[in-house]
């Protein structure tokens, strides 16, 4: 009998914890799945009645109240009628998975999520995310903490959608990083700096930055575009000022563009070797970029797109700069920017020129030359590409006190532009190669030359051996050159230096078709010594006859 009523005993048991078991299988399956909470909102259709479109009023969602765990999933639809849903959860901060919107009846509406902190986790191998695919617009207002190293997905394709609408909107998270999809627009608004410190990854439609000025909507580094697709069609705005930390590296993919739109901005360094990619100053004709090069060391960073300042304003065009600073940082232009109409300046380090600045050298006189090209003290403006820019002072490209100019000898080695002005103390650095036959060399397309006391050196590649050489070093499609380099007045001896070896060659201001400066290896006759020998020719072929 006792053994009957133990056996029944665990029979009891084991059942007990079958049922056990399978109630924890279950809710595991379901929270693997994720909880769904609907939007149903107070008065549907209506919605009129603000202190109770609260999320912890369970009526106001099909399924009641969420929970705030990280598999949770909000979502809200549209309704006849604008509205507004607050999360009024007490702290510690709402953890959800995602908020999705969806299409309703209703355009031109606004959806507005208000209220505490949200924090946004994994839920698995499934991202965060920010799904709005509503004909109405989103408006978030909420800060947003995003787990540590995790990434947001931003997926808009719908009207609108942006976060931090009339509030700090702070996104933060260590190593965190936002991802933005979608054809559609999202913003980062508020009055405080986003502060995720990961990657701003934008892949499709636009991510504009809308925070107040000098607030960061981007703490880390920038990347806009993917590699394939439309030219320029992924698109970061800027509404206002400064909106991307100094110390941004920010990379630029064949469908990338930035459109500065008049504003300023401020960022490391720029990356962008395929010439579908933009950066754009377009429709305003004003603005200013400049990058620091900060954090970088003996670096150098390419960009090969569209550069572009195309305005009918040209007031405002002359008020566009794209400006490069960075001592131990190389900036390489091997782009397209025959519509760019502002300014380049070489504030620090080298400004390299291997693709085209201003007008487009394949169309003569076509009348859009950047405004000018300035070397400051202590900084370069090199390359062997084409530096278009015109002013009606002569100082389209400027190269002040201590600034240098440097035409690279790599073939063709030649750096072009309208027109130059050396100011007292600027530099022309040359380098020739006489056994390699190749020689750097400035070619002035004939807006003028003007050499006030600027410095001249010319460094060798190879050994100066043929006596009867000539090195042409400004080719001058214009007038005469005015001026002189210091202390080298016409036929003055230069000396180049090859392994510490100097070589002397003599210089001539009006070598070639009458204007161009040219290095001779042979000392070069007087004018007067020229007369002479002509005016004797003369007389023996006279005699002769």
């Amino acid at each position: 009998m006792w053994n009957r009523f133990i056996n029944a005993g665990w029979d009891l048991a084991r059942r007990a914890m079958a049922l056990v078991c399978t109630a924890m299988l279950l809710l595991g399956s379901a929270t693997a799945r994720g909880a769904n909470f609907r939007w149903l909102g107070p008065n549907p259709g209506t919605e009129t009645t603000p202190e109770s479109g609260n999320w912890n009023v369970g009526n106001n969602w099909i399924g009641g109240a969420p929970q705030s765990v990280a598999t949770t999933t909000l979502s809200f639809k549209s309704g006849a009628n604008s509205y507004t849903a607050t999360n009024n959860f007490a702290a510690p901060p709402f953890i959800l998975n995602a908020i999705t919107t969806s299409d309703g009846d209703a355009t031109n509406r606004d959806i507005n999520i208000a209220g505490s902190q949200l924090r946004m986790m994994n839920n698995g191998n499934t991202r965060p995310k920010i799904g709005h695919a509503s004909g109405t617009r989103l408006f978030i207002s909420n800060s947003i903490e995003i787990e540590n190293n995790a990434q947001l997905d931003l997926d808009i394709t719908g009207l609108i959608a942006t976060v931090g609408e009339n509030s700090a909107g702070v996104v933060s998270g260590t190593g965190s990083s936002v991802r933005k999809t979608g054809d559609g627009q999202f913003r980062f608004t508020g009055t405080a700096s986003n502060t995720y410190t990961g990657l701003t990854n934008v892949e499709g439609g636009l991510l504009g930055f809308q925070k107040d000025a000098g607030k960061d909507s981007v703490a880390g580094d920038l990347v806009v575009g993917t590699d394939t697709g439309t030219d320029s069609s992924v698109r970061a705005f800027w509404f206002t000022n400064n909106q991307v930390k100094d110390t941004s590296k920010v990379t630029l993919r064949k469908t990338g563009k930035l459109d500065i739109f008049g504003k300023t901005e401020t960022f490391a360094t720029l990356t962008g070797l395929n010439p579908g990619s933009t950066l754009s100053f377009d429709l305003q004709g004003a603005g200013a970029l400049t990058l620091t090069g900060t954090g970088v060391a003996n670096e150098q960073t390419g960009f090969g797109g569209k550069l572009s300042a195309n305005s009918t304003n040209a007031q405002l065009e002359n008020n566009v700069t794209f400006t490069k600073k960075g001592a131990d940082y190389t900036f390489v232009y091997t782009g397209d920017g025959a519509n760019y109409k502002g300014a380049v300046i070489s504030e620090q380090g080298d400004f390299r020129i291997h693709g085209w600045i201003g007008r487009n050298p394949t169309v003569p006189n076509d009348g859009t030359a950047c405004t000018q090209a300035v070397a400051r003290a202590g900084a370069t403006i090199s390359g062997n590409g084409w530096l278009l820019c015109k002013r009606t002072d002569g100082r389209g490209v400027l190269i002040e006190n201590n600034g240098k100019l440097k035409p690279k000898k790599n073939s063709p080695g030649v750096l072009t532009m309208d027109e130059v002005y050396f100011d007292p103390g600027g530099l022309l650095d040359m380098e020739i190669d006489p056994l390699g036959g190749e020689t750097s060399q400035l070619h002035v397309l004939g807006g003028g030359v003007v050499i006030d006391g600027a410095q001249l050196s010319v460094i060798l590649d190879s050994p100066a051996t043929d006596w009867a050489a000539t090195y042409p070093i400004i080719v001058n499609d214009g007038s005469s050159v005015i001026g002189t380099f210091s202390g080298l007045p016409e036929g003055s001896l230069v000396t180049g230096y090859y392994n510490a070896i100097p070589y002397d060659f003599y210089i001539s201001y009006m070598g070639g078709d009458g204007n161009d400066v040219v290095l001779y290896r042979a000392p070069i006759p007087e004018p007067g010594t020229l007369l002479l020998g002509a005016l004797a020719a003369g007389w023996f072929a006279r005699r002769r006859g």
